[in-house]
């Protein structure tokens, strides 16, 4: 039997701090904290109407790329079964890999893209195909180095619309593409943010000296798309879909 006497316990203080101000002050700091209650209640229906959009957007978009895929799907198949020979059907002996991975952008996502980064070199299939082309990478590099000065100015990179002289509004015309068209390398890369900067005379221009530029469009013979599929608001899939070869 254990006894335990007064003596082994001492009673615990508290000490609180102490706020020297008056009334005033503290009608004021009461008025402050729910003014920012309120701020933040509002903030809350905010972003609660902004997801609820965005998963419509999502859902009611999920139809049409399965209707796409199907059909995309259905138009490989005939043209197998008619023996058509395509450059996007044709499975040649894989020398080239391209990953294209889709991230978030937006507010705090760093853990997001992390996970989604990671989750891709876990996966088997890529890993393998990683490990085979790093060291034709390596070697690309190696030899290619010196020609990266010659890639693409830096505003390319995300080009904006400059602002108008006349009538001062932002970004309402278009930028000023340079006579010297061989500066502006790696085509493909760009392609998707200069889509409506460039004219047809440079897109021929482009697609004519494509040796010139080193796209690599012709030197790539399977691509794999990553991406999250949308569960729920607390659950994604990360998935990992072939695009070319199609079928």
């Amino acid at each position: 039997m254990f006894s335990l006497s007064k003596s082994n316990f001492s009673p615990v203080s508290l000490t609180l701090p102490l706020f020297r101000c008056g009334i005033r002050e503290l009608r004021q700091r009461i008025h402050t904290v729910q003014t920012t209650q309120k701020i933040t209640e509002a903030m809350k229906l905010v972003a609660a109407a902004t997801v609820r959009r965005a998963q419509e957007v999502v859902v009611n978009d999920r139809l049409f790329a399965s209707n796409l895929a199907e059909m995309l799907n259905d138009v490989t198949q005939r043209l197998k079964s008619d023996d058509v020979s395509t450059p996007l059907t044709d499975a040649r002996p894989v020398k080239t890999v391209a990953l294209v991975v889709f991230t978030g952008d937006y507010d705090l996502c760093g853990s997001f893209n992390k996970w989604v980064i990671k989750w891709r070199f876990q996966q088997r299939r890529l890993r393998s195909l990683l490990m085979m082309f790093s060291h034709w990478l390596c070697e690309f590099l190696r030899k290619e180095k010196s020609k990266w000065h010659k890639r693409a100015p830096r505003v390319w990179m995300s080009p904006m619309r400059p602002k108008c002289p006349l009538c001062e509004r932002e970004r309402s015309t278009r930028p000023v593409i340079t006579r010297n068209k061989k500066e502006i390398n790696w085509l493909f890369l760009l392609l998707g943010q200069m889509l409506g900067y460039c004219t047809l005379e440079h897109l021929k221009y482009f697609c004519k000296h494509n040796e010139v530029h080193g796209t690599g469009a012709n030197d790539v013979f399977s691509l794999f798309v990553v991406y999250t599929r949308f569960v729920s608001l607390v659950r994604f899939e990360p998935v990992v879909q072939t695009l070319l070869p199609l079928g």
